[in-house]
């Protein structure tokens, strides 16, 4: 039986972007919401540390591991929120020549403005990796002493002065808020990307 031929569909560039573009928008979305509850939670626990430590010193029986981890909660609550603030684009600017300009000539710097930031983000990342070095730990089978004789590194020796756990682990906010950027603006590119590419294509016959 012979009929006629179907052609297969095949995507185009726009298709690609317009998956992507709603793939890593969701995705980034769902991030945002989770950092959000994050934030909520370390606001309210620095709230509680605080209170704890104002009680604890009225009584004079004073916790002093309380002052450092109210701190650290407050350092990452305030890396999660800058790092979700990328997603919104809710970061302090002066718009005076954004504001003033043709809305394509908007769109451009907004790609602009966004390139900038991933490419931020990925600094982020790089400085996080070389700072970690990972894969001189793994070389050097996990042990702190053989990898700070390789590399001169300390992170992995520093101590907390109360808590009496090892700096790194409040450090990793560091490592979270670089891909956590990189996720947010690489989701805001391919957005300004988008309203680049589209008006473009419409108007071509």
């Amino acid at each position: 039986m012979t009929g006629r031929q179907v052609p297969l569909a095949v995507p185009t560039d726009s298709s690609i972007l317009a998956n992507c573009r709603r793939a890593l928008g969701r995705a980034a979305d769902t991030v945002a919401w989770w950092q959000q509850q994050a934030i909520g939670a370390l606001v309210l626990a620095t709230l509680l540390l605080i209170l704890l430590n104002v009680v604890t010193r009225a009584f004079n029986v004073a916790l002093f591991w309380v002052d450092e981890l109210a701190i650290y909660s407050a350092v990452w609550a305030f890396m999660l929120g800058a790092a979700a603030s990328v997603r919104g684009r809710q970061a302090t600017a002066i718009t005076l020549v954004h504001d003033s300009a043709s809305p394509r000539a908007r769109a451009w710097l907004t790609l602009i403005r966004d390139s900038l930031t991933v490419a931020f983000g990925v600094s982020l990342v790089v400085f996080s990796w070389l700072w970690f070095d990972p894969r001189l730990l793994w070389a050097s089978d996990f042990d702190v002493a053989t990898f700070i004789q390789a590399s001169f590194n300390f992170v992995y020796r520093e101590q907390t002065s109360t808590l009496g756990v090892a700096k790194w682990w409040v450090w990793l906010i560091m490592p979270v808020m670089a891909v956590l950027t990189c996720l947010h603006a690489g989701a805001n590119w391919l957005d300004s990307l988008a309203a680049i590419v589209t008006p473009r294509e419409s108007e071509t016959p």
